[in-house]
């Protein structure tokens, strides 16, 4: 009886590993991804100081995207030498366990836009 039960066993693994798709073993030259390629540079950068060139700074005065602009992009912007917080405004329910804020604050028209944890949009002027 038990040896009867061996025997079905496995049959029925070597059932199911016949049924298995065989493995896609893809052709190409295997990399080991820790160390360098043969051809990268084995030398050491030396730090050097080389003259860079700006373009022109841009007063951003719209912030309509997470990252200023549509383009995501923030041209070289026209900051103070010293930055300070010169205004500051209550948005809000602030973060919490159940709630959290999802929307950027956004900038259009001379007011700022934001939108708190409870999903209440607020304009505030400076």
């Amino acid at each position: 009886m038990n040896l009867t039960r061996v025997i079905a066993g496995m049959a029925i693994v070597g059932l199911l590993v016949g049924c298995a798709e065989k493995e896609l073993i893809l052709e190409g030259e295997r990399l080991d991804l820790r160390t360098p390629p043969a051809n990268a540079a084995t030398t050491q950068e030396v730090n050097r100081a080389l003259p860079i060139k700006l373009p022109a700074t841009v007063n951003h005065s719209e912030w309509t995207h997470r990252n200023g602009t549509p383009e995501h992009r923030i041209t070289h912007p026209a900051l103070s030498e010293s930055l300070s917080r010169i205004w500051s405004a209550p948005i809000g329910a602030g973060e919490g366990r159940k709630f959290r804020i999802t929307a950027d604050p956004v900038v259009a028209d001379g007011r700022i836009f934001t939108m708190d944890s409870q999903a209440t949009v607020m304009a505030h002027t400076t």
